[in-house]
């Protein structure tokens, strides 16, 4: 099975865009309604010395999403380097640490400081973006493996180092928001206009959650008709209702009636799959939206981190059951995408990383957004019903059937 790279990045980080100096990756994609037009939102990260603490060594950096689109079916990107797509607001009070909603409510503004890996995908009718997010920033992570642990330094305010502050953990745990997306404003790059905040998805004090993204239908689950979450708490024991054993950071699904009740109890959590193979390494996660590849069945990508071999991704194909949640019953047990290319491999960054964030199927061709190296971005296609007969050679465990 042969899933074929772009021969060099389409977007990539660039030392005269501070916003984008540093990182340029993991790029979400989607089809224009009207056109065929592919719009693409990148995650790109830079230094922010206007907020250098006194005592630190390192500025922080701001997290930010780069657009870029494409009317060739990916093989050439128009990039919009002049300013990014969506940045956070970097306010300090709890009192501003708000955002207006899509019915003109104030809640908290989960992704204040801190916005990465985008997904796209429409659901009734509309088009969705879902981010992880942070409320205040970080240092530069990556130094951690070099032995340089300066860059962890704690860039919250200290009202919000107390554990009365009125966010709770959601000061320091990674969530996720749910943004409508106008996309006549945000193919005109009216960017200010373009992103509705409709709610956040996941429950801070759960601690850690992350690639998380909705299902592109309902599901009648339960005797209702209820939209359908996929998500990887870090620490799976923090739902015991489904995994009470500690295991490695997973994938979940969780049901609501309606999206605001996903960060609450209203909420009904799912297992949906761990570790297995000797590549997967320390965790799994989802990495775009499902695709229908047949009355009944999901396409599902996923990614996978190891110590050694890094972020690599493979897939597996999901079986809709009449009034439940849907369940695996095909699974590569082979990594199907990595770092392979020359210009994929780690430079600036130690681990390898190949990490997908967007697929699109146009022409009967799935063509993949991904990150590579933490630096770059890149396009991969392949036919999407040759993928499909490929991952149902194998049953629900990765055994050949």
């Amino acid at each position: 099975m042969v899933i074929k790279h772009s021969s060099g990045p389409v977007v990539e980080a660039r030392k005269d865009i501070p916003w984008a100096e540093t990182m340029v990756t993991n790029p979400a994609i989607i089809k224009d309604p009207e056109s065929n037009r592919i719009h693409m939102l990148f995650r790109a990260c830079g230094p922010w010395p206007e907020y250098k603490l006194e005592y630190a060594k390192y500025p922080p950096y701001l997290w930010v999403l780069g657009y870029s689109y494409s009317d060739d079916l990916g093989e050439t990107w128009n990039t919009d380097r002049s300013r990014p797509a969506m940045m956070p607001a970097m306010n300090m009070t709890p009192e501003t640490i708000r955002a207006i909603n899509v019915h003109g409510k104030q809640v908290v503004d989960y992704a204040n400081a801190y916005i990465e890996d985008p997904r796209f995908f429409t659901l009734d009718e509309k088009v969705y973006l879902t981010v992880c997010t942070r409320m205040f920033p970080v240092g530069p992570y990556w130094l951690d493996n070099t032995g340089d642990a300066s860059w962890n330094q704690d860039y919250k305010p200290d009202w919000a180092k107390k554990p009365d502050n009125p966010f709770g953990l959601g000061v320091k745990s990674s969530g996720n928001v749910l943004y409508e997306v106008d996309m006549e404003k945000l193919n005109n790059r009216d960017y200010k206009s373009a992103f509705h905040v409709v709610t956040h998805l996941t429950d801070p004090e759960k601690g850690d959650n992350r690639d998380v993204f909705l299902f592109p239908e309902k599901f009648r689950i339960n005797g209702k008709e209820q939209y359908l979450l996929m998500h990887r708490p870090v620490k799976p024991h923090n739902y015991p209702e489904v995994c009470p054993v500690e295991k490695k950071p997973s994938m979940f699904m969780s049901v609501a009636e309606k999206l605001v009740d996903f960060p609450t109890s209203k909420a009904m959590q799912h297992f949906m799959a761990e570790p297995l193979f000797d590549w997967e390494g320390v965790k799994i996660g989802a990495s775009f939206p499902p695709i229908r590849v047949s009355s009944s069945e999901w396409l599902v990508s996923y990614h996978a981190r190891h110590k050694v071999l890094g972020y690599t991704q493979s897939f597996m194909l999901m079986l809709e059951v009449e009034n439940d949640f849907p369940i695996v019953v095909n699974r590569c047990p082979e990594r199907m995408m990595y770092a392979s290319m020359d210009w994929e491999q780690p430079k600036n960054f130690p681990l390898p990383c190949l990490f997908s964030c967007g697929g699109i199927v146009m022409n009967d061709t799935l063509i993949i957004s991904y990150g590579a190296a933490d630096e770059m971005g890149g396009i991969a296609k392949v036919n999407l019903a040759s993928l499909v007969e490929h991952v149902k050679q194998y049953d629900a465990l990765g055994k050949k059937l």
